[in-house]
């Protein structure tokens, strides 16, 4: 197969990537930051990711662009980049604003310069969870949220489709059992929590919803022997 290369144009906005679990979508991001690194000096490009998938960007740690790698369960380093990049963004609208861009501002001022700056998010959906529950996080949530209904937006114009689950009945065909919970609230085979969001294109499968379904509670048995005794067995008093 042809190989060709891959421009991207990162100076217009937010670039997602969107793609079934498994299909190498964290393999690519560390692929660009390898090749961001390799483009530019530390001095000239610094890298901070946050790490909601499964631990993907530990690869990536040693590059010396790489400020922080961060993952989901360390809440307090969220909260303090998230203050960090707030800050930069103010004293650079600040300082830029007399400027045409980034670019003129570093030409005219080369012993200030201003490095470019790249925030990766891997995993929009556990990006959001985790915002949404962290008051010093509400900038990224605002952020993510805004780029991922803009993406949607676009790619539903294409024929993509959430695949239903919550209050449904568990559809082998597009829902991913990993979890029951007894429950007299909900039919027994009802989803009852989604875990990762499923989609299809065009009615094809492209991930199914990971999901935790409903069982029916277990019902003590009339005359049955209380758990530990032995049948035959008078329990002890």
């Amino acid at each position: 197969a042809e190989q060709r290369l891959l421009s991207i144009d990162m100076a217009n906005g937010p670039v997602a990537l969107f793609g079934g679990a498994g299909r190498g979508k964290t393999t690519f991001i560390k692929s660009l930051l390898t090749a961001f690194a390799t483009q530019r000096s530390p001095a000239e490009l610094n890298m901070y990711a946050l790490d909601f998938g499964r631990g993907g960007m530990k690869a990536v740690t040693a590059l010396p662009h790489l400020g922080a790698s961060i993952d989901a369960s360390e809440t307090a380093r969220v909260g303090q980049l998230m203050r960090m990049l707030r800050n930069f963004i103010n004293e650079r609208q600040e300082k830029l604003s007399k400027y045409a861009n980034l670019n003129d501002y570093n030409e005219k001022n080369p012993k200030q310069l201003f490095a470019e700056i790249v925030v990766v998010i891997d995993n929009f959906d556990r990006a959001l969870a985790f915002a949404g529950a962290s008051p010093d996080a509400k900038g990224l949530s605002d952020g993510v949220s805004l780029i991922r209904k803009q993406l949607i937006g676009v790619l539903a114009k294409f024929g993509l489709k959430a695949v239903e689950a919550v209050g449904h009945k568990f559809d082998p065909e597009f829902h991913e059992a990993v979890a029951q919970v007894e429950t007299d609230a909900q039919p027994e085979g009802t989803v009852v929590a989604e875990q990762l969001r499923g989609y299809t294109l065009n009615g094809r499968l492209l991930r199914p919803s990971v999901v935790t379904v409903a069982a029916a509670p277990k019902k003590e048995v009339a005359g049955a022997p209380p758990a530990g005794s032995a049948a035959g067995e008078a329990p002890a008093p």
